[in-house]
């Protein structure tokens, strides 16, 4: 699923990301270069992130894009990796208890009747 670690082949992945609408594509294209310790290619793809999604100021997504912003400074430390890894996995958490919430939602049903809503 990711490149290889060449700068080309490396360009050409994000430049795919550019042009795509795959939003939960490009989540789980994150997600794997986190978990592939390519830092610098995690960083630029949660920066494509503002043309995917909306992002709220001070949610863990925007955490993520700013750790993934002091990853891309000459002057990067492992602690900047660790802390877009802390909300990668945050931001994670949250986008899944929302699907879950929606997808149980339309399941419920009435306490008086047994009949869903």
């Amino acid at each position: 699923m990711l490149p290889e670690r060449t700068e080309t082949a490396e360009e050409a992945y994000l430049e795919q990301w550019r042009s795509s609408t795959d939003t939960d594509g490009l989540l789980n294209a994150i997600t794997a270069a986190i978990e592939s310790r390519r830092p610098q290619l995690a960083a630029r793809l949660v920066g494509l992130l503002g043309e995917h999604i909306q992002v709220e100021p001070g949610s863990p997504v925007d955490r993520a894009r700013r750790a993934a912003k002091m990853l891309m400074l000459p002057t990067a430390k492992t602690e900047d990796f660790a802390a877009l890894q802390a909300a990668w996995v945050l931001a994670r958490r949250m986008r899944m208890r929302r699907i879950t919430r929606r997808m149980r939602g339309g399941a419920r049903r009435s306490r008086r009747s047994g009949k869903r809503r």
